[in-house]
């Protein structure tokens, strides 16, 4: 009986070394925020020649040769961004709701909280609603639900 217990004991011993040297965190693995920002961190262009929807319209010839460029810094810049739908440059964060980070869904420096629909190696399709006026004498307005397809070149 004695001697099942220690048997009992050393079993346990063992397997609490065992599983308390494993370390779950690997310090050189990067935070899923990281690699979020990673991924996202690249030059993307239209996808194709219906690559910009305002309300489900296709507006894609107001933004010819556009190109949206992320940095590792959390910095964007547009080319042909129709500002003040894409301003030329800007800075972004993560959602943040109820304490926890939302890595799909970036705010904007001007506030304009845009959802990442897909985001993969060579795609990223980004959706947002933008309320603001036309500027720059335009008369076509600017407001509403926009989806962005764009590809990595």
């Amino acid at each position: 009986m004695q001697r099942t217990k220690y048997t009992i004991v050393l079993a346990l011993s063992v397997l609490i070394s065992c599983f308390s040297g494993c370390k779950s965190d690997d310090p050189d693995e990067p935070s899923p925020e990281q690699s979020q920002i990673t991924k996202l961190a690249r030059q993307w262009e239209a996808a194709d020649e219906q690559f910009a929807k305002l309300d489900n319209v296709d507006v894609s010839q107001f933004f010819q040769g556009f190109t949206l460029v992320f940095n590792t810094l959390k910095n964007y810049t547009s080319t042909n961004g129709n500002s003040p739908i894409w301003p030329e440059s800007g800075t972004y964060e993560f959602a943040v709701a109820n304490g926890a980070t939302n890595l799909n869904q970036l705010v904007r420096n001007d506030g304009t909280e845009i959802n990442i629909i897909e985001l993969t190696e060579n795609s990223l399709k980004l959706e947002f609603y933008y309320n603001g006026s036309p500027s720059g004498g335009r008369t076509m307005g600017v407001s509403g639900n926009y989806l962005f397809e764009l590809v990595a070149p």
